[in-house]
């Protein structure tokens, strides 16, 4: 026995009260990791992923999808800044969630819908080839055509899905441009 140590005996009971609540505690921080993991992965306006979650999916798909095509659409809410100056920002949130919901209720399961900015959208759409993506963006611009410019690109297999992206916003802003030169 140490002379400097009080001696000090801990009883199964305490070890086992202790233990209890060591797990209580952990399973607690477990949620709130959750909690905070699915905080930063959704976009808190729109209910749909984040901009951390499109960075992460881009990430783990770059480096080798395997030999699945994929599609990138980048979607930008026209004249949002407009909404915002002439009927508020709860309108302009409002134009913005339900763009968000349009989006993410016309993607499969699969496919990934994000806020990546501002008034930006990113959608990944898992084994669609260049013509699926055509399609899937007419038929978004039919039922919404005044409210969004839209640009896409299909990811060959072993191809840069990050030259992909840029293709998809260069075609976006072409096209945004190009609506914006026909209402004048």
């Amino acid at each position: 026995m140490n002379a400097f140590l009080p001696e000090h005996k801990i009883e199964t009971a305490e070890l086992l009260s202790l233990a209890e609540r060591l797990a209580d505690e952990l399973e607690v921080l477990r949620d709130e990791n959750a909690r905070l993991v699915k905080q930063l992965r959704t976009d808190a306006l729109t209910g749909v992923a984040s901009r951390a979650a499109w960075d992460e999916a881009l990430r783990g798909l770059d480096p080798s999808r395997g030999g699945e095509a994929l599609s990138v659409v980048v979607v930008d809410v026209d004249e949002l800044k407009t909404v915002n100056d002439e009927a508020g920002h709860a309108a302009g949130d409002a134009l913005l969630r339900r763009c968000a919901q349009l989006l993410a209720e016309s993607v499969r399961s699969g496919d990934l819908v994000a806020r990546i900015g501002g008034d930006e959208f990113g959608v990944l759409l898992r084994a669609a080839d260049e013509s699926q993506v055509a399609m899937w963006c007419a038929r978004l611009e039919r039922g919404e055509a005044k409210r969004w410019s839209i640009g896409w690109a299909s990811v060959p297999p072993a191809a840069s899905l990050y030259d992909a992206v840029a293709q998809a916003d260069r075609r976006m802003y072409e096209r945004k441009l190009a609506r914006r030169m026909a209402r004048r």
